[in-house]
């Protein structure tokens, strides 16, 4: 799937005077093309092309409006004059495209879609607001083409927005670059002065598991550092830790930062309380909302009255623009982090495995007021926002017969587990909940006796999110339950005794990739709006990292303030969820006369990636390959050196690749002739890989060696060599191969080189 970006030209005639009806923005049929095959693809002269929510793209051109202090962007609309009807219906893909024999299928998978007003369907539609100097903009989308619910289109050769009561001029629609700069909002990195436009905050305690993914992200192609708490909170200023925090994030952002990583709960990093009303006296701790909006937004003033509270509706002055991407891992244990990374690894190089459909299946968990609100249920809603080549399952845990119900039938928690084990990219939770799950279903609306999902395995009756974890197939989770979010509830003021949900979620092995969620409430009636809209950006902009999806709904539906407070991001703010099955890179290296020569082809197609060299963690530079896939990167190798390749594509996964430059020539010099006169274990070769590597290392001198592998758990898996070896380069190929003699699963494992000259220990990943 491609979406075009470039500046557009839009005829603007106006004819008469400045009043309704006479002023109008007009199209020209003959500059409209179409490719009526899939994907469908129509354009028109220089707009950018917009996905619309199926595997179809309309041409578009973006705006801000200035929005005066008595108008909102929620009044936008359009009017038309003579449109056309242009006799084509898009060809939708059915979900029986999508099924191969090879995928377990299930009973109760549907695609209901209601008949919600989806992006394309109008001609005008509002997709954020923007705060630039005191002044409110909205941001809108003009479509020449749209499509109806019938999947016919139609072209409009003139539109008129209104806005309550007014025509509005098209002078009066702006170029976001007008109003708000690039250079303002995207910094964008520089290898050559050292920019960091990523941090990673922690404590000294995760560290070293943090650094993991320091290391990743700059071989992938952000200029990334770690920075601990303990070395920030002295040099700021400050009320409290959490303040002083902001300020050093503001001296990040203007040194180029955009990407913050919050790597810890509250007991590691601060948190910042905000209140979204007005209020004299302390609110309670369960009234208040852990707020990343907070670090991300560094305009605003959050508590202007100098009252302690932050955020106050009208006594504080906060701006709900980010100018920072925040993410947050709340976690507390090595062991957590080093989960976490482990999952945004697979998920971003080889999702699935050998497997990855289950990247285009959806799961909705619905139950109560939210299953029978509006026409079809929130669920419905939802679903609507999600491109036609989903599968997905608004049925399997969709409380039946209907939310008030007294003894619902739908499947009970080890029923699920089957359904859920097939795997599914996005799950969405529709229901009540608490910081350690969620109502699966209850008697009436969330009475007694209730079903949950709890993360509590020992919960009898309840369901478990442990019973299908896989670590081969993360998923991204958005909840619109009570305090699902709400990290901080198992500590004092509350003490909740069972583990919460995000800390599950994300720390655990198996879970969530990324994950939306409320810190304490949401509403029955307002927050699956913010949901709808989350989904309608993350598949109109597939492009961007899904923390922009959710600043975006905050945006256009600002007015929800509590909601917009206590709605938080965790995972990586650089992660951009697979809304389809990505294709992988095959990328092959030899070293030429003029370098190391690069080719990469997607699905036997050459392919322009980017590509970015590392050594040791540090980016040495960044290239790109031309249309025929090739690029011959002029760099002086050490023929021992260890350096790492990645392939980083504009759609598909990741690749990396592990290198020594004597290895892939494979022509033995004068220097590989000679004895090695240090001990080294090199990097593994090539990594990732399928089914074999090689392991080189170097011995001084005669030493016993043993050679083992072991799990992310520190569990042996094979031992490669256990006895005494001459002086020399010495090589040994492994074949994933267990002890026993079992083909091992995909996934990171170390392999530990244990001599009389030293002890080395490597990480290598398995890829199927």
């Amino acid at each position: 799937m491609k979406t075009l970006y470039a500046i557009a030209t839009i005829l603007l005639i106006a004819s008469g005077t400045l009043v309704a009806g006479e002023i109008s923005i007009s199209f020209d049929q003959s500059q409209l093309e179409i490719n009526n095959g899939t994907p469908f693809v129509a354009t028109y002269h220089d707009c950018q092309t917009v996905a619309i929510g199926g595997q179809n793209f309309l041409p578009a051109r973006a705006f801000l409006l200035a929005l005066n202090d008595s108008e909102s962007a929620e009044s936008i609309y359009s009017e038309t004059v003579a449109s056309l009807d242009l006799g084509i219906q898009i060809q939708n893909r059915t979900l029986s495209d999508d099924v191969t024999s090879d995928i377990s299928r299930y009973d109760a998978v549907v695609l209901e879609r209601n008949q919600a007003p989806k992006l394309g369907s109008n001609p005008v539609t509002v997709t954020g607001q923007i705060h630039v100097d005191g002044q409110r903009y909205a941001e809108i989308l003009v479509f020449p083409v749209t499509v109806n619910e019938n999947s016919e289109l139609s072209f409009h050769p003139s539109i008129e927005i209104r806005i309550g009561d007014r025509a509005v001029n098209p002078n009066e629609l702006l170029c976001r670059d007008d109003v708000y700069p690039a250079s303002r909002r995207e910094h964008l990195k520089s290898t050559t002065s050292g920019s960091v436009e990523y941090v990673v905050i922690t404590s000294a305690t995760l560290a070293e598991a943090m650094q993991s993914l320091v290391v990743y992200k700059n071989e992938t192609g952000y200029v990334t550092e770690l920075r601990l708490i303990e070395d920030i909170l002295p040099g700021q200023t400050g009320r409290d830790d959490a303040e002083k925090l902001r300020e050093y994030l503001k001296t990040f952002y203007a040194g180029g930062g955009r990407y913050v990583l919050l790597a810890g709960d509250e007991t590691v990093l601060p948190i910042r309380y905000a209140y979204p009303n007005n209020t004299s006296v302390a609110p309670p701790m369960d009234g208040l909302q852990i707020c990343d909006l907070y670090f991300a937004d560094l305009t605003g003033e959050w508590d202007a009255d100098n009252d302690g509270i932050w955020g106050e509706k009208y006594s504080d002055a906060p701006d709900i623009v980010p100018e920072l991407l925040i993410g947050r891992l709340p976690i507390n244990t090595s062991e957590e982090a080093t989960n976490y990374i482990a999952k945004l690894i697979k998920y971003e190089i080889n999702p699935g495995g050998n497997d990855r459909s289950y990247l285009e299946r959806a799961f909705f968990f619905s139950s109560d007021q939210m299953r029978d609100y509006g026409d079809g249920g929130q669920h419905a809603l939802i679903a609507s926002a999600y491109p036609d080549w989903f599968q997905i399952d608004t049925s399997s845990a969709v409380e039946q017969a209907n939310g008030s119900d007294p003894a619902p039938t739908n499947l009970i928690p080890y029923e699920l587990t089957p359904i859920l084990q097939n795997g599914f990219g996005i799950i969405n939770v529709i229901a009540h909940g608490r910081s350690d799950g969620f109502v699966l279903k209850s008697s009436g609306y969330n009475n007694w006796p209730k079903t949950y999902m709890l993360t509590d395995a020992g919960s009898a009756g309840h369901g478990s999110f442990e019973s299908y974890a896989d670590p081969d197939r993360p998923a991204f989770y958005y909840s619109l339950a009570c305090d699902n979010g709400g990290f901080d509830m198992d500590q004092p003021p509350i003490n909740h005794v069972t583990p919460n949900m995000a800390q599950e979620l994300i720390g655990n092995r198996g879970g969530a990739v990324g994950f939306v969620a409320y810190s304490r409430w949401g509403w029955i009636s307002s927050s699956h709006i913010l949901q709808k809209a989350f989904f309608d950006s993350l598949f109109a902009y597939p492009e961007r990292p899904a923390v922009e999806a959710l600043y975006a709904s905050k945006a256009v539906l600002y007015y929800y303030t509590d909601l917009v407070y206590g709605l938080n991001y965790f995972g990586d703010p650089t992660l951009k969820v697979h809304t389809y099955v990505p294709a992988r890179p095959e990328v092959t290296v030899s070293i030429g006369r003029e370098g190391l020569n690069v080719k990469v082809q997607i699905d036997g197609n050459p392919a322009s990636c980017n590509l970015v060299l590392a050594e040791e963690g540090t980016i040495i530079g960044e290239y790109t390959t031309d249309e025929a896939g090739a690029f011959t990167i002029d760099y002086p190798f050490e023929s021992t050196g260890e350096y790492r390749l990645s392939t980083v594509p504009r759609e598909g996964t990741i690749s990396q690749l592990d290198f020594i430059p004597a290895l892939v020539t494979n022509v033995e010099d004068e220097v590989d002739n000679l004895l090695p006169t240090e001990f080294a274990l090199h990097q593994n070769y090539p990594n990732p890989f399928n089914p074999s590597t090689s392991i080189a290392f170097d011995l001084p001198q005669a030493s016993s060696v043993r050679l083992t592998v072991f799990n992310i758990l520190g569990q042996t898996v094979s031992t490669l060599i256990d006895e005494p070896m001459s002086s020399g380069h010495q090589t040994i190929e492994w074949q994933a191969v267990g002890t026993t003699g079992e083909h091992l699963a995909s996934g990171i494992y170390f392999y530990r080189l244990e001599t009389d000259l030293g002890v080395d220990t490597k990480k290598m990943i398995l890829l199927k």
